[in-house]
Order: structure tokens, then sequence, then C-alpha cells
């Protein structure tokens, strides 16, 4: 509340106008931070531009292609995958 002093006073909440056009740097920061290094959503989609493989998987150009945020190999690989699958940027990155 101390963004709010009128509101404060009054003791009321904050109306959206207040809330909206109040400058409140640390929480934006810390929301864009929040944002930046979280899985904001379970589910992320992508469409291949081009026709390619996805560990040995053919996905033509166009194909809808989608990446769980969570799941059994959040914190740890949920299974092994031979490295002759992967491409060599992903072998580079190791």
């Amino acid at each position: 509340m101390a963004a709010f002093p009128e509101a404060k006073a009054e003791g009321r909440p904050a109306f959206v106008t207040e809330i909206t056009k109040a400058s409140v740097p640390y929480l934006e920061a810390t929301m864009e931070e929040i944002l930046r290094i979280s899985n904001t959503v379970p589910i992320i989609e992508r469409d291949a531009v081009q026709d390619t493989a996805l560990l040995g998987h053919s996905a033509a150009k166009g194909t809808c292609v989608f990446f769980l945020g969570y799941g059994p190999s959040f914190l740890g690989p949920a299974f092994g995958i031979d490295e002759s699958r992967r491409s060599p940027q992903a072998r580079d990155s190791n």
C-alpha cells in the first residue's frame, strides 16, 4: 500500500487506475525476472519452418511441434539419448 497512500488513508483498496499509473520498480523487476527464468505455461508450441529431424524423427515443414515445460524430466533426464542421434550442434553444446 506504500504506492497508494490515498487508498491507504481512505481505508480502501487501490483503484485500477491507481495501480496502473503507480511506479513500483522493485515489483516490476521481480515480475520480469520471474517471467524470464520460469516456465509460465506448461506447453510450448512451435511450427517447423523447414523440413528437419528431431532426435531421428522427421518433422516436415509446417508440422506443429509441442514441447512440455513440466514433467518427469523437469529436474533430470527422463531417459537416455544415444549421442549419435543428436545433431552436431547439440553434441557441441555439452
